[in-house]
């Protein structure tokens, strides 16, 4: 991929990934030029930022950029911030996911239950005492918090 697109409320910016140079702006609406003084996007900083991430789509509050009079405009650091609390949110969510299923492997393997059932935020799942019969867990009628 050699360019990668930036999007906000007044259009999109496709621009150079190695560079961060803009190629092109599509304002949302005709006659916008909200962000048509953009000319480069930081992308020095958002790889520092996120390490191991390729640009894709950005939101333009999540990335620096330089605009045609010689300023620079910083990531808006709430944004950022609200960025970070999601990702961790999906990755403990995802830990916890793992935990239930590496569980559900175990159940199976043992043909029966180690401790306590997964607290439940409604019906779901059903164990079969026959070692060799499947566990099923339905993940979202279970609580991301439960504890097996």
């Amino acid at each position: 991929m050699t360019t990668f697109t930036v999007h906000g409320n007044y259009g999109q910016l496709t621009a150079k990934v190695s560079t961060g140079v803009v190629i092109e702006y599509e304002p949302s609406k005709e006659g916008q030029t909200e962000y048509a003084d953009i000319i480069r996007f930081d992308v020095e900083e958002y790889a520092a930022a996120y390490p191991g991430e390729n640009l894709e789509l950005i939101d333009v509050c999540d990335i620096g950029f330089w605009t045609t009079v010689g300023e620079y405009e910083p990531p808006v650091s709430e944004y950022r911030a609200e960025i970070a609390s999601i990702r961790l949110e999906e990755q403990a969510r995802h830990e916890s996911d793992e935990a239930i299923l590496a569980t559900a492997r175990n159940l199976a393997t043992a043909g029966e239950w180690e401790g306590e059932p997964p607290a439940r935020s409604g019906a779901g799942g059903r164990y079969n005492a026959d070692a060799t019969s499947a566990v099923i867990i339905d993940f979202a009628k279970y609580s991301h918090s439960s504890v097996i």
